[in-house]
């Protein structure tokens, strides 16, 4: 089973190896070297296998939902001050 860490670093690793795509081949045709532009096809095969991997790994878990709340949100809420009650030790 994949971690969702090892998915981000397949991620920042397909991010690098597109961004070395760009530069070689580029630096291959300013030099007029073709070893530098056959580079593009690996760096691509590897790039699309670390995006397909990190897509792969399992999500990252999190609630961004409030806590439950004990009483329904449709009740009638209690009074908390002692100002707003008629009788202080039944709503405490």
């Amino acid at each position: 089973m994949l971690s969702p860490e090892f998915g981000h670093f397949c991620l920042v690793l397909a991010l690098v190896v597109s961004v070395v795509q760009i530069i070689l081949p580029m630096a291959g045709i300013l030099r007029d070297d073709t070893r530098l532009t056959h580079f593009a096809e690996p760096l691509q095969l590897i790039a699309s296998a670390a995006i397909f991997i990190s897509f792969a790994s399992p999500p990252i878990e999190i609630s961004f939902s409030p806590p439950t709340l004990k009483t329904s949100p449709l009740l009638p809420s209690r009074r908390i001050f002692k100002s707003q009650t008629d009788n202080s030790a039944e709503y405490r």
